[in-house]
């Protein structure tokens, strides 16, 4: 005997075409999200380097600072120069 298929209201028959689209659109989703995060990550990347050439660039203007007022200080501490203070 054969029980006849009952169907529910709003509901449609699944095709057979249609079984492995879950799987494309978890595909597609992964995808996207790998491609957000490798973005963020470049970008914290090249942050970190922004930063590190900021720091190391004003590092260098700071030596030179106190090299150059270092070499102005013992030029005027020279004896024999004019303006140079006696002792």
């Amino acid at each position: 005997m054969r029980v006849p298929m009952v169907r529910r209201c709003g509901t449609a028959p699944r095709r057979r075409d249609e079984r492995g689209i879950v799987l494309i659109v978890v595909l597609i989703v992964m995808v996207v999200l790998l491609g957000i995060g490798l973005t963020s990550l470049f970008s914290a990347y090249t942050n970190l380097l922004g930063s590190t050439n900021l720091k190391l660039a004003t590092q260098a203007r700071n030596t030179a600072d106190t090299g150059i007022n270092e070499a102005l200080y013992r030029l005027s501490r020279q004896e024999g120069h004019p303006g140079a203070p006696s002792t």
